[in-house]
């Protein structure tokens, strides 16, 4: 989702966005947008595979340790925020739900 916001918001390198749209390229205009947005919160789809990687999660600063995420979420509510909204993905959904229970409580 993020790779696709960057894209559509101009916040991708141009190197990037050229080299992520190569692999849309066969998709024809008019349905591409759709097959951009497949899978969106659910799976990473076959387009984006090779691009979405630890070095991309980690540049859009959403690989953390435990400590790294309590202290986003403590400068999200220190900027006014009363919620967050969280979409676990994979095939364990309480895993994740737990997983960032466990890193906000420390």
């Amino acid at each position: 989702v993020t790779l696709h916001y960057g894209y559509e918001h101009g916040l991708l390198s141009e190197e990037q966005a050229r080299e992520w749209l190569v692999a849309y390229q066969d998709i024809p205009a008019e349905s591409r947008h759709l097959a951009m947005h497949y899978g969106h919160l659910v799976h990473v789809n076959t387009h984006d595979r090779a691009f979405v990687t630890g070095d991309l999660l980690s540049g859009f600063g959403l690989v953390l340790t435990d400590e790294g995420w309590r202290e986003r979420l403590a400068q999200i509510e220190e900027a006014g925020a009363t919620e967050i909204a969280f979409q676990p993905a994979g095939p364990d959904i309480p895993g994740e739900l737990e997983a960032l229970a466990e890193a906000a409580r420390g």
